[in-house]
């Protein structure tokens, strides 16, 4: 007779595994790494947060003293709440990131949206296709998964009833969580000072470059040239610019490139008699800002 030992991998003393089992699981296609907006990162973060959040079955909400009725694959949420759930060094992004990106997933056809004053109901398209049980052996071994995991899907879908006990009692945890969210907002507006922001830039190491390209390019997508690379002269623009804005943060220098692709004349993207359009390098110079934001740019 055998004398190993068989390991539980489950077992809530071992380490996190067992968490996040008893909290449920939801599918992600591996595709999404070969999606291009998946390189941003605040969307790849905003779309897997939206399928987590999104009711396993129909059921009824109370968000902000209303009761929503969502069926299977939606959520009831604000722009203020999905934007606290992402943060970039150390603060929530802003939600015009969010807005666009929102925007982006309706164009591309992976959600769909009903909102008022008091939120929006987000509808995940598809989502029994996302979410649908399946145990693919092929795919498996062309990925190099151990056959076991097959084994162990079918663990995890005996177990679904408890996982959806455990996904109810997650959702009003999450429901409450959110309207403290609101809460914490409303009060911020009130009482927000320049004196609360921690995160300004202290010296060029403390502004991650990349970050702000990859936020330029994503806000022109292909409306106006992209970035490449961040010259030495395009990091001393962007730190002069950082010190004109209200609060020295990368969330309001992105909010800065999406307001400038929103807003600004046709102009500035090629509608003139030269065919002359706005770069990087114009957008970025602290002159093209003031009069962005006084109106007679």
């Amino acid at each position: 007779m055998s004398t190993a030992e068989v390991i539980n991998f489950y077992d809530a003393k071992k380490g996190v595994n067992m968490d996040n089992f008893k909290k449920g699981y939801i599918a992600l296609s591996r595709s999404v790494r070969r999606a291009e907006w998946a390189k941003c990162a605040i969307k790849r973060t905003l779309w897997e947060n939206l399928l987590l959040d999104a009711s396993y079955k129909s059921r009824s909400v109370n968000f902000k003293g209303v009761n929503w009725e969502l069926t299977r694959g939606q959520l009831v949420t604000t722009r203020e709440i999905l934007a606290s759930q992402i943060e970039i060094g150390g603060k929530p992004v802003n939600s015009t990131l969010i807005r666009r990106a929102l925007e982006f997933f309706e164009k591309q056809g992976m959600i769909s949206r009903v909102g008022n004053r008091l939120g929006t109901v987000i509808t995940i398209m598809n989502y029994d296709a996302y979410q649908s049980y399946f145990c693919d052996q092929s795919n498996d071994q062309k990925n190099d998964q151990p056959n076991d995991q097959c084994k162990a899907n079918s663990i995890n879908t005996s177990n679904e009833v408890n996982d959806q006990r455990c996904d109810q009692s997650n959702d009003q945890k999450n429901d409450q969580q959110n309207n403290k969210v609101l809460e914490q907002e409303s009060n911020n507006k009130n009482n927000m000072s320049s004196d609360d922001d921690q995160s300004a830039p202290k010296n060029e190491n403390s502004i991650d470059f990349d970050l702000v390209m990859d936020a330029y390019n994503d806000a022109v997508e292909n409306r106006l040239p992209k970035v490449v690379k961040m010259t030495p002269a395009r990091k001393n623009a962007v730190k002069k610019l950082l010190k004109e804005l209200e609060q020295p943060t990368f969330q309001n220098l992105a909010g800065y490139f999406y307001d400038f692709v929103d807003n600004a004349k046709p102009f500035y993207f090629g509608e003139n008699d030269r065919g002359w359009r706005a770069d990087f390098d114009y957008i970025v110079k602290t002159t093209t800002y003031l009069k962005f934001i006084e109106g007679s740019l």
